[in-house]
């Protein structure tokens, strides 16, 4: 596969998927034994439903989740993509309750693609700027 076609995947990955909540593209983006590397998420199973139940779950804790994604880098079958996740904590998330607060997060998406699909998730986000901003 191309590196553009693995750039627009991460772009779909963290702009589409994550920050519209886009569910329906998860078949087209991930593998079906896709392995998520999530440090907030060390028991997530494997492949598309995996990744719709932890994105519905992020979008749960928080009204006006979205995501930018500021660069993405590709080389070979790696596509690593750089953004911010933000929006209105109204829900419970990893342990905190509603805050009502607005919150950023710096994150980075790095991807192995296969044949087009997302078959390696590692998701690295700044937890303690997001906690501090709740508060906790």
């Amino acid at each position: 596969m191309s590196e553009e076609l693995n750039r627009k995947i991460a772009y779909r990955c963290m702009e589409d998927f994550w920050g519209k909540g886009d569910a329906e593209i998860a078949d087209e983006i991930f593998a079906e034994d896709c392995m998520f590397h999530i440090p907030s998420a060390p028991a997530l199973g494997r492949g598309p439903e995996a990744a719709k139940e932890f994105m519905a779950y992020v979008h749960s804790g928080f009204e006006k989740f979205e995501t930018v994604v500021e660069r993405v880098i590709t080389n070979g079958n790696i596509a690593i993509a750089y953004g911010l996740g933000h929006g209105v904590h109204t829900g419970e998330h990893l342990g905190a309750d509603p805050t009502g607060r607005t919150v950023t997060m710096k994150g980075v998406l790095t991807l192995r693609i296969v044949e087009g699909k997302i078959v390696d998730y590692r998701a690295d986000w700044d937890t303690a700027s997001f906690e501090k901003q709740l508060g906790v």
